[in-house]
């Protein structure tokens, strides 16, 4: 008995048609382009990032470009792990060293503050806004 491709066909087309749909229900409330800015370490002169993230995954890119030729850290993806997350509040792991060996690792913690904005602390000692792009 010979069985027709048909049927496998019309199940792969319909499963590409119908996957983004269901794709799109599992989007998280932090998902999207964000800004974040923050105090260097050395010195307390701001620095500004944009950070995307899509459910448990995304990027962190410093990108000052009066420092850029200095520093080869930035201006690079940082891969950023959800570490923990809650309607109210989300942690985040900031992965620099996979991006290049010797860039900073960091650790952020953030609380809701409205549908715009998270704040929190970077390394558990300075300051960090999150805005929505």
């Amino acid at each position: 008995m010979k069985r027709s491709g048909f049927g496998l066909a019309a199940a792969l087309v319909l499963g590409s048609v119908c996957a983004p749909v269901g794709m799109a229900q599992d989007s998280k409330p932090h998902d999207g382009s964000w800004v974040a800015q923050y105090p260097q370490r050395k010195n307390n002169n701001m620095l500004e990032a944009v950070v995307v993230l899509r459910g448990s995954t995304g990027t962190w890119n410093v990108t000052p470009p009066s420092m850029r030729a200095k520093n080869p850290c930035l201006g690079r993806d940082y891969p950023v792990s959800v570490v923990a997350e809650s309607a109210d509040s989300i942690e985040l792991a900031v992965h620099g060293s996979k991006a290049l060996t010797g860039c900073s690792d960091l650790s952020v913690k953030l609380k809701r503050v409205d549908e715009k904005t998270f704040e929190g602390l970077i390394d558990d000692t300075r300051k960090v806004t999150l805005k929505r792009q």
